[in-house]
């Protein structure tokens, strides 16, 4: 009985959820790198694409990668 009792003391932890959003914007950020890599994108053989164009695309591309798995999850709690 003494174990039951001290486990119903313990706080449960709260449930740690995905945002759907930010799974987007990673897989948004990827096609951006894959597509617009410098001299290794996929547009880039089929393509003429300026340098200023890939480097702006790519460095957004990992912005946006950055962005999402720095808000990825979050904890539903209730207060």
């Amino acid at each position: 009985m003494a174990k039951a009792s001290e486990k119903s003391n313990k706080k449960p932890k709260p449930q740690v959820h995905v945002r759907f959003t930010r799974v987007l914007l990673i897989i948004a950020g990827v096609d951006l790198l894959l597509l617009f890599a410098p001299g290794l994108g996929f547009l880039h053989s089929f393509y003429y694409i300026g340098d200023f164009i890939s480097f702006g695309a790519s460095i957004l591309g990992l912005v946006l990668i950055y962005y999402a798995f720095k808000s990825l999850y979050y904890k539903n709690e209730k207060k």
